[in-house]
């Protein structure tokens, strides 16, 4: 094994455990290779799709079609976040049928740095198709909450950058479950490579 294969070889290992990691920036480019990879697995079967999820920033569009993804594939989708969610992403992180985070893990809520350059009547246009955008994704956010927070708080947290800690995201409504220090990613059994959260004998 060569180290340029490593990495296609842990992504096709964790998509045989219907696993799909989602790190860096989020783009519309990796959104299309996310959405194929979940409806491929819902192709293979009913199991959930659990997703590992570390996100330092993203586009307001490309959440959108991550949340539409979301919304249409056939199977329950369990959103693990593990290293920090920055941005939009942290809406698609939301949108997820279950939502958990790692302690450590760190929640931004801030806006897109988007740039926008044309004529005046173009700026106009894309300005005002941002703004719809961005109310769209904050809207579906504060659903999300399951009415801890409006529409208005969200406008407010995401225009003054909120930073929340895992157990901050979870009474602000942001995931269902901070996960605790002893559930660590560790080797399941002595005969396969196989990876995930396995929670101690209590």
């Amino acid at each position: 094994m060569t180290p340029e294969h490593w990495p296609q070889i842990v992504r096709a290992r964790l998509f045989d455990e219907r696993k799909i990691q989602v790190f860096g920036y989020l783009d519309e480019a990796r959104v299309s290779e996310i959405a194929a990879e979940l409806w491929a697995l819902d192709a293979l079967g009913d199991d959930p799709v659990t997703i590992f999820l570390s996100c330092r920033g993203g586009s307001v569009a490309a959440s959108l079609a991550m949340i539409d993804v979301l919304d249409v594939v056939g199977v329950d989708v369990h959103a693990v976040c593990i290293g920090g969610a920055e941005g939009p992403p942290v809406a698609v992180l939301s949108s997820a049928t279950k939502r958990s985070a790692a302690p450590n893990a760190r929640f931004v809520l801030c806006d897109e740095q988007a740039s926008i350059e044309g004529p005046f009547r173009t700026l106009e246009q894309s300005s005002r198709r941002l703004q719809d955008e961005r109310r769209e994704l904050l809207e579906r956010l504060a659903t999300s909450t399951n009415g801890r927070h409006s529409l208005g708080d969200l406008l407010t947290d995401f225009g003054r950058g909120l930073v929340l800690s895992a157990s901050e995201a979870h009474r602000y409504g942001l995931i269902d479950e901070v996960l605790p220090p002893s559930d660590r990613i560790v080797q399941l059994s002595k005969h396969s490579p196989e990876i995930g959260f396995r929670r101690p004998p209590r």
